[in-house]
């Protein structure tokens, strides 16, 4: 009895000889499946500052072949999916997040790991880098969040208060038809397609200008399936792929994906396949 330890093919040849010298082979091919699940490891939690950039990290996970897709999904107002072994996000807003990790290896077995990202207010507001498995403590920012709102919030929303009140009695004073503050310039690239398709057979591309000042990007796809084949590949402007999906059938994708803008153009590909439906792509990034 042969056993084979490494999924493959294999082709395995038997050789008779009888006494007289004579002798015959025969073939045949041996398909070894892959069994064994790969093994998910999300890493540890973490704690963070509000717009603190967190870079996941899923190197611990296993496949005794080798892991596909690494796919990161967690909740942030909208549905949130992270593609790669170690993507990056920024948590805008104080919260406790779980995220789950789901990796898959080349014969469709997959396996899932969370951990949770608690997120506190940073006076600060700037943005710091975090990588999964370091020895950082939450202490410190739960106590300059207390010390924030507890002692030194209230005296400057008072300071701030004052010095408007003073600023609107000295315009009405001297009369002035000076005009306030302008509000500071803000920048957005939008691509808002809408159609309905009928066994249809092509390519239809989507493209969207980022500008180096922009700070947040989603995609919003809203696509009804009725029959057929989508495609969807979606590129930034270094020509890495950020999103790759499929779907067939009666399918209705309904989902929001948001990535770290990169300046350049980006590129969504939409290769339809004999396909009947409607796609609605709701396309931005701003400041």
């Amino acid at each position: 009895m042969a056993t084979f330890n490494v999924p493959g093919v294999y082709e395995v040849t038997l050789n008779l000889t009888d006494a007289a010298g004579n002798w015959a082979e025969d073939c045949m091919t041996v398909i070894v499946r892959d069994a064994t699940v790969p093994i998910a490891d999300a890493g540890q939690d973490a704690t963070i500052d509000e717009s603190m950039r967190l870079t996941f990290n899923g190197s611990l996970s296993r496949d005794n072949v080798g892991i596909l897709t690494y796919k990161w999904t967690f909740i942030d107002g909208d549905p949130v999916t992270l593609m790669g072994i170690g993507p990056a996000y920024v948590f805008d807003t104080p919260g406790l997040y779980v995220v789950t990790l789901r990796v898959t290896d080349a014969a469709g077995l997959g396996d899932t790991d969370a951990l949770n990202v608690t997120g506190v207010f940073d006076p600060g507001g700037t943005q710091k880098l975090l990588l999964l498995g370091s020895d950082t403590v939450g202490a410190e920012a739960l106590i300059r969040f207390y010390l924030l709102h507890v002692m030194i919030l209230p005296l400057v929303i008072a300071m701030i208060a004052l010095v408007l009140l003073q600023t609107a009695c000295l315009c009405a004073t001297l009369g002035s038809d000076e005009p306030g503050p302008r509000p500071g310039n803000s920048s957005r690239s939008t691509n808002n397609s809408r159609s309905k398709f009928t066994a249809k057979s092509e390519v239809k591309t989507f493209e969207l200008d980022v500008k180096p000042d922009m700070t947040q990007m989603t995609l919003d796809l809203d696509i009804k399936l009725d029959s057929g084949t989508i495609a969807l590949v979606l590129t930034d402007p270094q020509e890495e792929v950020r999103l790759e999906k499929e779907i067939t059938g009666s399918t209705h994708l309904d989902e929001v994906f948001r990535y770290e803008p990169i300046a350049g153009t980006w590129t969504l590909e939409m290769t339809l396949a004999d396909a009947t439906g409607s796609y609605h792509v709701k396309w931005k990034a701003s400041n």
